[in-house]
C-alpha cells in the first residue's frame, strides 16, 4: 500500500481552468468505466465558481447500489488505477461509505492534481457532497463564509494538513445538509 504523505495545505484564487480539467477526467473516466453503470460530479471547492482552493480537482463517481459497489470494486479499482489512480483504504476508517483515490505527481510531499471519490449514487454521502456543493454555488454568502475559514485555518495551521481539514469540519457539516432534510 502506498504510504500518503499530506502535503502541506494550499490554496490559490479560483481558476476556470478546473472546470476543463474536470471535464477532461470525466471523459476518461467514461471511456475506462464504460462497462458499469456510473455517474461522475465534479465536486468540493474547485467546482465552486470563484471559491479560492487547493488546486486539486475533486471528483465523485456514483455507482447504482450496494451490490454494484462491492460486486464491482475490483473492477472499477483496476481501470482507475489504469487512469494512474492509486487507492487509498484507510480513508474507508473516516467514512465507510466511500473508497477514495488519489492521482497525481509521484513525489508523496506534492498536492495530487485529483481525489476522486467512490460510491453509491444517492447514498447518504453521495447527497451530503453534493448538497455541500450546490450550497456553496447557490449561496455566495456561505460560499464567503467557507472561504474566510480556510483562509483562517491557513494561518493558524501552518503546514498541517489534517488540521487543516478537521478544521473545516463544522462549516462542511453546516452546509452538507440537504435542504430536504432540514
Amino acid at each position: 500500500m502506498t504510504d500518503f504523505v499530506h502535503a502541506a495545505p494550499r490554496v490559490v484564487p479560483y481558476d476556470p481552468a478546473w472546470a476543463a480539467a474536470f471535464a477532461a477526467e470525466a471523459a476518461l473516466l467514461g471511456t475506462a468505466l464504460a462497462g458499469v453503470r456510473h455517474r461522475v460530479e465534479h465536486i468540493g471547492s474547485t467546482a465552486v465558481p470563484g471559491l479560492p482552493a487547493k488546486p486539486v480537482v475533486d471528483v465523485m463517481v456514483g455507482l447504482p447500489d450496494d451490490a454494484t459497489l462491492d460486486g464491482r470494486f475490483a473492477h472499477v479499482r483496476t481501470a482507475l488505477e489504469g487512469l494512474g489512480y492509486v487507492w487509498d483504504p484507510r480513508a474507508l476508517a473516516d467514512d465507510p461509505g466511500r473508497h477514495v483515490f488519489r492521482k497525481g505527481p509521484e513525489d508523496p510531499a506534492e498536492l495530487r492534481s485529483h481525489h476522486l471519490h467512490l460510491t453509491v449514487e444517492g447514498s447518504g454521502y453521495w447527497r451530503r457532497i453534493i448538497a455541500f456543493r450546490d450550497r456553496l454555488r447557490a449561496d455566495p454568502a456561505s460560499a464567503a463564509e467557507y472561504a474566510a475559514v480556510k483562509r483562517r485555518l491557513l494561518q493558524t495551521c501552518g503546514g498541517d494538513s489534517r488540521a487543516y481539514t478537521r478544521g473545516k469540519t463544522d462549516v462542511v457539516r453546516r452546509f452538507e445538509t440537504p435542504a430536504d432534510d432540514l
